[in-house]
């Protein structure tokens, strides 16, 4: 049995410190995806758009979401795991008058909805610039951070993006310390800094112990980023082990190395 839900919080303190505490102690969980107030914002958009039809909870502004999962196989626990989320929920002041769990496959299939609906929408809202400014493109992060840097991290995301006035949204594997941010310039001159934060942002999560790629790969696009993590010599030792299994270049050429 899947149990699934949507925790709601009105501060993203206590949406973090709920996916903290969870981690740490409610039994076989299987996802935690983190959704912020403008995520929130893309999915109220969809909801109007879609009117009575929509699969998209009403929810008010300014709020941030978890998507929490767990599984249970015995249906003597279902019972167990949904008042330990809710527990959770009330711990750290979730709005527990609007935040959702079932174990119905119709409603679990809802939260999947919800939860690729926000990509989707950024996509959406990039298009929608393009038409203006043909090169600009959305600049996503892929970094992800150990346990115990979760929140210092996103603070560092929130101190640079929140004095830039470049639109951006966060969401993603939150269970994983592992967010995604994704800059939606509106101009060449956003770009141009939001490629210069990435670079930074990049930079702190190695500080941190960190990956500057947590499931996307590096591929072509982001391979001028590979020294920011390892040093010439290891990535050289890379280099050396590709060449032996690929010496004509045939397995994806460009990607991660020229």
């Amino acid at each position: 049995y899947i149990v699934s839900g949507m925790a709601f919080f009105d501060e993203e303190g206590k949406a973090v410190s709920f996916v903290e505490d969870s981690k740490g102690s409610v039994e076989d969980v299987t996802c935690l995806e983190y959704f912020d107030k403008d995520a929130i914002r893309l999915l109220q958009r969809l909801r109007e758009e879609q009117g009575p039809v929509s699969e998209i909870p009403d929810l008010p502004v300014a709020v941030m979401g978890v998507y929490f999962e767990s599984f249970a196989d015995d249906l003597k626990f279902v019972k167990k795991y949904l008042y330990e989320w809710k527990e959770k929920i009330e711990k750290y002041s979730g709005l527990r008058d609007i935040s959702l769990a079932s174990i119905e496959p119709k409603d679990i299939n809802r939260f999947k909805i919800i939860r690729h609906s926000v990509p989707e929408m950024i996509n959406r809202r990039i298009s929608e610039i393009k038409k203006l400014v043909p090169e600009v493109h959305k600049v996503g992060t892929d970094m992800a951070v150990p346990d115990g840097y979760l929140r210092p991290m996103l603070s560092y995301y929130r101190e640079k993006l929140d004095t830039t006035g470049i639109e951006y949204v966060v969401f993603g594997h939150i269970g994983n310390n592992h967010l995604h941010v994704n800059m939606i310039p509106k101009d060449r001159e956003e770009l141009k800094l939001a490629e210069e934060l990435y670079v930074r942002f990049a930079k702190k999560a190695v500080d941190f112990g960190g990956s500057i790629s947590g499931e996307h790969g590096i591929g072509k696009l982001k391979k001028r980023y590979l020294g920011i993590q390892f040093t010439e010599n290891e990535i050289e030792e890379m280099r050396t082990i590709k060449n032996f299994f690929d010496p004509d270049n045939i397995l994806n050429p460009g990607d991660l190395f020229e």
